[in-house]
């Protein structure tokens, strides 16, 4: 393994071990402040761990810089949360002036319910879900009277993704929202959780606003593993933050909860995307498991078509997204979206059409000849 790797390795393991609550020792393994600072901060999980550091009155014995560090953290992090929860409530106030109906995601809303303080869940940006394309459409153009721009004139297709962005800048910050109108980012997971089923079983959000709601915990927690593997698809990498909030929704869940998990992770082939992110977090935070749902999962996965381990291949995921579209007709748009994208698109993102479009199809070529994009 790489050094840098090996570093890397014990700077999550002494972060997770905080987390639990432990007495991590200090040691040079952990290279400079500055470093484990900036891993922390990556991590998305400064806050948390000054908030342990605190709590503990001194018993860790702390760098003073790493200390001095995650309290400027956690307070730029405070100041930036209380500036996308006041965004939030007046795009939820626009929404519903607007009727449109809208859900949080991630984040956005673990912040508000699954933590003690909604800063100590760092966000990037606000995620909501609509009932369809043409609704998050039409909740851009409500949020564009409200100052936002689109992040990109453009989409490839409604297939290809299933989220609109767009952004604020408030007093110096950007604030992000994203509308999305499929669950899991991808064709391979936009329909697992269907829109309607989301709404009905959806929890408030008091904290926030009267007007908030939330997917509910289980679904959370599917939603949340689907992301983490598509993000690892992606290339992003695994964060400590998402594994955290993993660890928070299993330490709340009642029997009939893990059940209703198991349920829905049979039914509709996430056993073994699940179990993956469960595991995983279960590993960095010593989270109870019940076995009965592991040996569920297990017994499940073996029967997916989906392999949870074959999903950094570029290759392996698209042909999953192209056999994930349900009909003949969309299975060609989609094809047609990924081949052909439209000129604007092009002009945004490869910086004009016919040589864009160069660009674009050697981008692709490149990741299906396994190099990188």
């Amino acid at each position: 393994m790489h050094p840098v790797s090996i570093l890397h390795d014990a700077r999550i393991q002494w972060l997770a071990a905080a987390l639990r609550g432990e007495r991590p020792a200090w040691s040079a393994d952990l290279g400079d402040t500055e470093g484990m600072l900036a891993t922390a901060c990556a991590e998305g999980v400064a806050p948390l761990v000054s908030h342990e550091s605190n709590a503990r009155h001194g018993e860790w014995l702390l760098p003073a810089e790493f200390e001095q560090g995650l309290a400027a953290a956690t307070r730029a992090e405070a100041v930036s949360c209380l500036v996308r929860e006041a965004e939030c409530r007046r795009i939820l106030d626009c929404l519903a002036e607007t009727n449109l109906p809208a859900l949080l995601l991630k984040g956005s809303a673990l912040a508000y319910w699954a933590y003690d303080a909604p800063y100590l869940r760092p966000c990037v940006d606000i995620d909501f879900l609509f009932a369809s394309h043409a609704a998050a459409a039409t909740a851009a153009r409500a949020l564009a009277r409200l100052g936002y721009a689109p992040l990109s004139r453009a989409l490839p297709g409604d297939l290809t993704t299933f989220e609109l962005g767009c952004v604020r800048v408030v007093g110096g910050t950007h604030v992000w929202a994203d509308l999305h109108w499929g669950v899991g980012g991808a064709p391979l997971f936009a329909n697992r959780l269907g829109i309607e089923e989301l709404f009905a079983a959806s929890i408030a959000l008091p904290k926030l606003a009267t007007t908030a709601r939330a997917i509910g915990p289980v679904h959370a927690y599917l939603h949340n593993s689907t992301h983490r593997a598509l993000q690892l698809h992606l290339g992003s990498g695994d964060r400590l933050k998402w594994h955290y909030d993993l660890h928070l929704l299993a330490q709340n869940f009642s029997a009939a909860d893990w059940n209703q998990l198991a349920t829905l992770c049979e039914e509709r082939g996430l056993a073994g995307t699940c179990q993956d992110a469960m595991e995983s977090s279960a590993a960095l935070f010593a989270t109870q498991l019940p076995q009965s749902v592991v040996d569920r999962l297990t017994r499940a996965r073996r029967t997916e078509k989906l392999d949870v381990r074959r999903m950094y291949s570029w290759k392996y995921m698209e042909y999953q997204n192209f056999r994930a579209l349900p009909t003949l007709r969309q299975r060609l748009r989609w094809l047609r979206q990924r081949l052909v994208p439209n000129r604007v698109y092009l002009d945004d993102m490869y910086g004009g059409r016919w040589a864009g479009y160069g660009r674009y199809l050697h981008k692709g070529l490149r990741k299906f000849l396994g190099g990188t994009s």
